[in-house]
């Protein structure tokens, strides 16, 4: 039996120091065999792979000639050739003949790390697993041993005194691999080392050509649409097959926000935890890239975990993810983000890759995000909100001196009508106010003071204020809110601004005698609280131009344009404090307006 101390490997240079013994080597039945034999057998061997070799016009032939010449003189229930690939992280594999079992075909990839390969790259000797179902050294003996495999030997493949990659054949006997057996396989590995080599590096080249057609295909795909997230589909499935993943993402960096700006596949609507399509900055990957510029890769999220939103990663059964910056004058702006549900899906390869498709992303990605913007001209309502501001103000001072001379005369058509211009002033000056709020929220990013709040009080709070107004509608007031406390990270001014204008739309939409119904709840990553009347509802139509405040056609703008203003303004506070805020409405059946904020971390 062969020496197999210090980790079951064994050069080539013990192979030969091992001496001949009757009755080793046999298998299934072989004679044992004497010196002079040995010689003849390799001898045969040698010939019989030359004229393979000389015969063989493709690799698979090749791998065919080599198992039919190994099969006749020892075990071979399974067989492979593993070639490790140019970035040196994964090991391609290949079935040595459609004639003896394998499961992993022309092209399937495994990680090199754990493997007897990675071992052999060191140390550059055959490795001898004798007896599975006794030792387990690597994780594929585990996948041998529950394929019946119980002896498993990897001998090397070198081309200029490097390994390339390895002979992996297996036996369902224990010990089938001796003196006799291992001699045989390395005067054969010596054989077809150079032609494998040779076919490996065209297979690389082939490689390298289809990468470059699926890159131009990405690049033509993004480059080609007015809008990437139309487009974001088709890429991402053109992407798949250079890289695969479960999951992949644009992220986006918006002010203090991340902005999940694609996604693929899209997510299944706001509910049912998850994580939010927008998020704060801080403790995020998108910071770290910010800070460090180069690309992230975690290996394992069940094992180590660098962000705190890789929690919900987790939980949503990825396992890995790597994260490729997109830079802008030098800075990171944007990322691609790609999730596996498979640990240790990416290594230098897929590093490799990405970053050179990253170079050429960015640019659309940033167009499309300038054009995003540019469709709210919010520089123009600024200043014609301060336009009209000034005049306006005006007005209402005088119409207001005006309407206190007459109320000195009696009651008439004159008190009405100045009644109606400071009214309809007053109610002009408070739309320009929301909309000047609207455009400093949207163009400059304000910056936000968060702390934990407990969300449960403040709403507990808000509904003593507007309680008096419920009651004088004849309203009833239902609160559906958990007994324990809900802290959420956001500010206590603004959070108090969203509840208010929720209640009062709410309040106004609600009919006499109607129900409105309060709801909060905890999710994964976020606070949950929404807001229901029993008001006429929207249509699918309505819903979208709730949030809208330009571009509404001339029949909207008598659509409680207050409300749109107060709406637009509540859903931009929302996306300042790392929320999102949304609606369900059915005509005749109420709304239901609704916004997350990000979870607090308590003690």
């Amino acid at each position: 039996m062969p020496d197999l101390k210090n980790n079951n490997v064994l050069t080539g240079q013990d192979a030969e120091k091992i001496p001949d013994k009757q009755g080793v080597g046999k298998a299934r039945g072989r004679p044992a065999r004497g010196s002079a034999s040995d010689m003849k057998e390799q001898l045969a061997l040698v010939d019989k792979l030359s004229k393979g070799i000389i015969s063989s016009a493709e690799i698979s032939e090749l791998f065919q000639r080599f198992a039919d010449a190994l099969t006749e003189l020892m075990d071979m229930d399974w067989a492979a050739v593993g070639l490790i690939d140019a970035t040196g992280d994964s090991i391609h594999l290949s079935r040595l003949s459609p004639n003896i079992s394998s499961s992993w075909n022309l092209g399937t990839t495994i990680v090199l790390p754990g493997t007897p390969l990675e071992k052999m790259v060191q140390v550059k000797r055959a490795i001898v697993e004798p007896d599975l179902s006794q030792e387990s050294q690597f994780w594929p003996s585990v996948f041998f041993l529950k394929q019946g495999l119980r002896s498993v030997v990897h001998m090397p493949l070198f081309f200029r005194r490097e390994v390339f990659g390895a002979l992996i054949i297996g036996s369902r006997r224990p010990n089938a691999y001796q003196e006799r057996e291992l001699k045989l396989l390395k005067y054969a590995v010596c054989q077809v080392a150079a032609p494998i080599e040779a076919a490996r590096l065209d297979i690389q080249k082939r490689r390298l050509t289809e990468t470059e057609t699926i890159i131009g295909k990405l690049i033509s795909i993004v480059s080609g649409s007015k809008d990437i997230a139309q487009a974001y589909p088709a890429f991402a499935q053109e992407l798949k097959g250079l890289v695969d993943f479960d999951r992949c993402s644009i992220i986006m960096v918006r002010g203090k926000l991340v902005k999940v700006f694609a996604r693929y596949p899209s997510p299944h609507g706001q509910e049912g935890g998850g994580e939010s399509a927008t998020y704060l900055l801080k403790g995020s990957p998108l910071e770290w890239l910010k800070a460090n510029k180069v690309t992230n890769i975690e290996p394992d999220l069940s094992q180590e975990r660098q962000f705190p939103v890789d929690d919900i990663h987790l939980k949503d059964g990825l396992r890995s993810e790597i994260r490729v910056p997109m830079f802008s004058h030098g800075e990171v702006f944007a990322a691609l983000e790609l999730s596996s549900q498979q640990p240790n899906a990416y290594g230098e390869r897929e590093k490799a890759l990405l970053e050179q498709l990253a170079v050429f992303l960015a640019a659309p990605v940033e167009n499309m995000h300038l054009r995003t913007l540019e469709g709210e001209p919010l520089e123009f309502i600024t200043a014609a909100s301060h336009e009209l501001k000034t005049p306006l103000t005006s007005v209402v001072a005088s119409s207001g001196l005006l309407s206190e001379e007459l109320q000195k005369l009696p009651e008439g058509a004159e008190k009405k009508l100045i009644r109606s211009v400071v009214d309809g002033a007053q109610a002009l000056g408070n739309r320009l106010v929301r909309l000047l709020e609207l455009a400093e929220l949207r163009t400059r990013t304000p910056s936000l003071e968060s702390e934990p709040l407990e969300l449960k009080k403040a709403l507990k709070d808000m509904t003593s204020r507007i309680l008096p107004q419920v009651r004088a509608k004849g309203q009833v007031l239902v609160l559906e809110i958990p007994s324990s406390p809900l802290y959420a990270e956001g500010n206590r001014d603004k959070v108090e601004q969203l509840l208010a204008t929720l209640f009062s739309n709410a309040i106004d939409s609600t009919p006499q005698g109607g129900t409105i119904t309060v709801r909060a709840a905890e999710q994964v990553a976020n606070v949950v609280i929404e807001i229901q009347d029993s008001g006429s509802g929207y249509s699918p139509k309505e819903q979208k131009r709730l949030f809208e405040v330009y571009h509404l056609a001339e029949a909207d703008r008598h659509f409680l344009p207050d409300l749109r203003l107060a709406l637009a303004n509540a859903r931009e506070l929302v996306k300042l404090q790392g929320g999102e805020m949304w609606v369900k409405s059915a005509p005749g059946k109420g709304s239901t307006f609704a916004f997350s904020l990000p979870k607090a971390v308590t003690a």
